[in-house]
């Protein structure tokens, strides 16, 4: 049976990565939320049972989020940081309190580095998206064959605040709202995700690519 761990920061497209993984196998399941300490037992309100007909084999994931990176087996999901909290700003969930923003301060930029000093595992959400599902080359974190991606809605995870459209047509409707002065002055953030997603923003929040 295959085995996956995930993280990521919330609203990166986490479960529609995680439950296109487990789509690839005739079985799957998925713990979702992991705390920092879990003790490895299942809990069924957070279990969730994947199955496929047509194809073969089994698979598990645990997924983490807002949780800094813990081992080289974990699988990253990064999403442009701008995209992230915008994402995060729009959704009616509380994510504006200062608390819940110093966290993905902290956590987007270990994630991020992580992957810029050579972290195996990882898929850049932005381009998983935009190419339809297919990961080539030195990013390929997933040895899966190529499936492509589904219309459908995530089992667990809320629709994107952004359209109510198909995923494949998310990205092309984004909108950048008003970002919080403390990220648009981050320089390590900046500078990071220039450097992975070859684009960021200015401190006036102006696209730089």
């Amino acid at each position: 049976m295959r085995e996956f761990q995930f993280t990521g920061c919330r609203r990166s497209g986490n479960h529609a990565v995680i439950e296109w993984t487990l789509n690839h196998f005739a079985l799957g399941s998925l713990e979702n939320d992991v705390p920092k300490n879990w003790d490895g037992v299942s809990r069924k309100s957070q279990n969730l049972l994947f199955t496929n007909s047509d194809r073969e084999g089994r698979a598990s994931a645990i997924s983490r989020e807002d949780q800094e990176v813990t081992t080289e087996d974990e699988i990253i999901i990064l999403r442009s940081a701008y995209n992230v909290a915008a994402s995060r700003l729009s959704s009616p969930e509380n994510y504006r309190n200062s608390r819940r923003m110093d966290r993905f301060l902290h956590i987007w930029p270990n994630h991020a580095r992580s992957i810029d000093l050579g972290h195996r595992h990882y898929v850049l959400y932005d381009e998983w998206l935009t190419t339809g599902g297919i990961l080539d080359g030195p990013k390929l974190a997933l040895p899966l064959p190529y499936l492509p991606l589904p219309e459908w809605q995530p089992k667990r995870g809320k629709q994107s605040t952004f359209t109510e459209r198909s995923n494949s047509d998310r990205l092309s409707r984004f909108k950048i709202i008003d970002l919080p002065k403390e990220l648009l002055e981050d320089d390590e953030i900046r500078e990071l995700n220039h450097s992975l997603f070859g684009w960021t923003l200015t401190r006036s929040n102006e696209y730089l690519s």
